[in-house]
């Protein structure tokens, strides 16, 4: 497999890379480890000179990863590209759409970020990098908070607005190494079968239905599983109610984010 891990040098990212480097015990990766950087960011300093201020930051961060990779040798097999993706000048904006394009040439399967611990209304007024990211169609998306330190799931919560795409989850999840053996539990937003709904979840082949459309409610009923990663499938709705719940749900759980969240796309 191969991952493009989004960094700004930071712990958030550092530990992104952490929680790749424990999924690769199962699968042989290749890391590509990008950062794009803007020049308005530190706006008293020339295009050369910001440009050795990163080039220090990147060499203290692949110091890191080295010294963290020989403190874990069973880890040792993941193969890592770094790479410093220099663009002066770009917006904001521009950033996720630069993230979008390396992951496109580089034909990476998964792209990896880390979402930092702050406030909720900052994170509403400024968004994040990876809020920006989750819709992107091409690939799926990785989010590991900050403060989560778990090693490699144990469990999984996957949920979708219907069985095709409950299936259509559980067939990716199914085919990656770095999810042998885990225990997958299935959740789909109001099923019709009433029969399934006293199915224990964490029994794999059985769905739980969630008929409650409060996002508050079914990101409850995920947790009461207790999962190492919630995998969430995002369609494209076809009625506007149904892509405004998936809309809240994935804000709501990115906001409220404990466990790694992977947003997968139909």
């Amino acid at each position: 497999m191969k991952i493009l891990l989004a960094t700004d040098f930071s712990d958030a990212s550092f530990n992104a890379f952490r929680y790749c480097q424990a999924l690769s015990a199962q699968e042989r990766m290749q890391i590509y480890v990008a950062h794009v950087y803007r020049h308005g960011t530190h706006p008293h300093l020339t295009p050369a000179q910001l440009e050795r201020f990163y080039a220090q930051e990147y060499a203290a961060f692949e110091a890191r990863t080295r010294r963290f990779s020989q403190q874990y040798p069973n880890l040792m097999d993941t193969q890592m590209v770094l790479r410093c993706a220099v663009e002066i000048d770009v917006t904001e904006g521009e950033t996720s759409a630069a993230l979008k394009r390396m992951a496109i040439e580089h034909d990476v399967d998964l792209i990896a970020i880390g979402s930092k611990t702050r406030p909720g209304l900052f994170r509403r007024l400024f968004g994040h990098l990876s809020r920006r990211l989750i819709h992107f169609q091409q690939k799926p998306l990785l989010i590991v908070p900050e403060a989560y330190h778990g090693d490699r799931p144990n469990r999984i919560a996957l949920f979708a607005s219907d069985q095709a795409g409950l299936e259509a989850i559980r067939t990716w999840v199914g085919k990656q190494e770095m999810f042998r053996d885990c225990r997958l539990m299935a959740f789909v937003a109001g099923a019709a079968d009433p029969a399934k709904l006293q199915a224990a979840p964490g029994v794999e082949g059985d769905a739980r239905p969630i008929h409650s459309r409060v996002v508050t409610e079914v990101h409850h009923q995920l947790m009461q599983s207790q999962p190492d990663l919630l995998a969430v499938l995002l369609k494209q709705e076809a009625d506007l109610p149904g892509l405004r719940f998936q809309e809240a749900l994935i804000h709501h759980l990115y906001d409220h984010l404990e466990r790694p969240l992977l947003c997968l796309h139909e």
